[in-house]
């Protein structure tokens, strides 16, 4: 039985945390919060530009090592949200890189709950290359605000996210590698260029359901088969 995640706090039709609310039917206004976004981070302000976000204590578990050694790439390639605090080592790796691609990264040593709120909102993808997860909610969150996850092949995540080429809703590395991840990464890229169907994933990521709801009914199913 999986995790799950409270809707009446994660969900853009009712979320006053992010910059403007949106829904399935109004994707359109998910691009007015990619914009602010990138306004308020001093990143290139560009619908087209390919926003990557990350949301995560910032250890070797969370993958950050792999995000360390990709990060020359991802800043010249795309752009990147971090936000998040953990081992001083990469803090200070991080820190200048940060320096280095200010128009492209944007880097956020710290917790900060209405920010979390503006990345699942305004990215167009969420990295989640964990060296291992139990289950993970970031997926959950990011499907709900039609941000496609970008996931490591391992532990909850292989139950909750099925690669874009088998017909799931996200996009999954094997090989716990940069150059695994940064494929990956390519492979959305890829498909969010061709925007009609980029547009007909997040239609359908944003359907799943990982509520309580769900959940619930599974654990008293199991109490009752006892």
């Amino acid at each position: 039985i999986l995790n799950a995640i409270d809707y009446s706090v994660w969900d853009p039709k009712i979320d006053n945390l992010i910059y403007k609310k949106y829904s399935v039917n109004n994707l359109e206004d998910k691009y007015v919060n990619k914009k602010m976004l990138q306004s308020d981070f001093g990143l290139l302000v560009d619908k087209n530009k390919f926003l990557l976000g990350m949301v995560s204590r910032l250890a070797e578990q969370k993958g950050i090592d792999i995000i360390s050694n990709s990060l020359e790439e991802l800043a010249k390639n795309y752009q990147l949200v971090i936000l998040g605090v953990g081992d001083e080592k990469y803090h200070q790796i991080l820190k200048k890189l940060a320096k280095k691609f200010k128009k492209s990264f944007s880097l956020n040593l710290r917790f900060d709950e209405t920010l979390a709120h503006r990345i699942y909102a305004g990215c167009d993808a969420f990295l989640l290359p964990s060296r291992f997860e139990p289950c993970g909610l970031s997926q959950m969150i990011s499907y709900k605000y039609a941000t496609v996850p970008i996931v490591h092949h391992t532990g909850g995540l292989v139950d909750t996210v099925e690669d874009y080429e088998d017909k799931g809703g996200g996009f999954v590395f094997k090989e716990y590698s940069s150059f695994d991840f940064l494929l990956a990464v390519e492979r959305a890229y890829k498909v969010f260029k061709r925007k009609e169907e980029w547009l007909n994933l997040l239609k359908k990521i944003t359907k799943y359901n990982f509520s309580w709801d769900v959940s619930a009914k599974q654990y008293i199913k199991l109490y009752n088969s006892l």
